[in-house]
């Protein structure tokens, strides 16, 4: 997992990694990860998968938040500009 974490935000950093409607498929399963974090915490009372959780939580809105604006500012320029 920290291996991905790393790799991607080399490749995010470094080469400019072109905005695609492709982004949308890491934000699903992370939110299913962050869910399933809660969930278990809740049922076996482990109050570090928890915050693991909650860690992952706002890693998930921040990813969610960087996609939405990607997405709305190409589907805008899409519209202004005309189909390219």
């Amino acid at each position: 997992f920290l291996m991905a974490v790393v790799m991607t935000l080399h490749y995010v950093k470094n080469l400019k990694l072109p905005y695609a409607a492709s982004w949308w498929a890491f934000i699903f399963p992370l939110g299913a990860y962050v869910a399933a974090c809660h969930s278990i915490s809740g049922i076996f009372h482990i109050e570090l998968i928890n915050y693991i959780g909650f860690a992952l939580y706002w890693l998930l809105f921040s990813l969610w938040f960087i996609t939405s604006m990607k997405t709305l500012i190409k589907t805008l320029s899409h519209i202004i500009g005309g189909s390219k």
